[in-house]
């Protein structure tokens, strides 16, 4: 059996991610799930479609959304890899 060599953590940063952060409500997000934290409470995946995207939005992202995609997401924003790959794609524009 042989041992392969480790995974490397190949994270991509581009516009299209700049774009997912806006499109996906993140810093709103960010903002919950900081309220979150201080106040020692949870808001549900639902929860926070609503709060996100209110009826009268466009576009609508349910709970699933938000648990699989979004907030995973805004978590993965909190990072310092993520911030060295957004400021070093920054510093390319």
């Amino acid at each position: 059996m042989a041992l392969g060599e480790p995974a490397i953590n190949t994270s991509r940063f581009g516009l299209s991610t700049v774009k997912k952060l806006i499109h996906y409500r993140i810093i709103p997000m960010l903002d919950l799930m900081l309220w979150e934290k201080r106040n020692g409470a949870r808001i549900s995946y639902e929860q926070m479609s609503r709060l996100l995207y209110p009826d009268d939005s466009n576009v609508i992202r349910g709970g699933a959304q938000i648990k699989d995609t979004d907030r995973p997401l805004a978590e993965r924003a909190l990072t310092r890899e993520f911030d060295r790959l957004f400021n070093l794609w920054l510093s390319k524009k």
